[in-house]
């Protein structure tokens, strides 16, 4: 499995690329996949598609570091921590002159979806 950093460096080198042209540029398959949950294949959706993956890989990488301690503090610390990533990305980018704040909003994306599977799982103020 590629690091996140190379993951996002392939994802941005895609997404500028979709961003040139009407046809859509993506894998096999990213394709299979989006053909699979009736996605039309379009650039902006396998634009969107590559960052979700690279959220899915930083979380793949931060699961086998540190398992699944997110659930631990329940839905709503996943809602502050959302809220608190989702400040520093902001920040970050703005301290930057419109940098990259890519890691923070890559978490952000993460911690949203630890949200929602604690919602889901009936998990609202941790099960620590």
């Amino acid at each position: 499995m590629e690091g996140i950093n190379e993951t996002l460096a392939g994802a941005m080198k895609l997404i500028e690329r979709n961003a040139e042209g009407d046809d859509a540029i993506c894998s096999e398959p990213m394709k299979a996949l989006m053909e699979e949950f009736g996605v039309p294949i379009t650039p902006d959706n396998v634009s969107h598609l590559s960052i979700l993956i690279c959220a899915m890989v930083l979380y793949a990488e931060r699961e086998e570091a540190y398992g699944s301690a997110w659930r631990e503090f329940g839905a709503t610390a996943q809602a502050m921590n959302l809220a608190r990533k989702a400040k520093r990305a902001w920040v970050s980018f703005m301290k930057a002159k419109h940098g990259p704040a890519c890691d923070d909003a890559l978490d952000s994306i993460n911690y949203g979806a630890f949200f929602i599977r604690a919602i889901a799982e009936g998990n609202i103020s941790g099960n620590g």
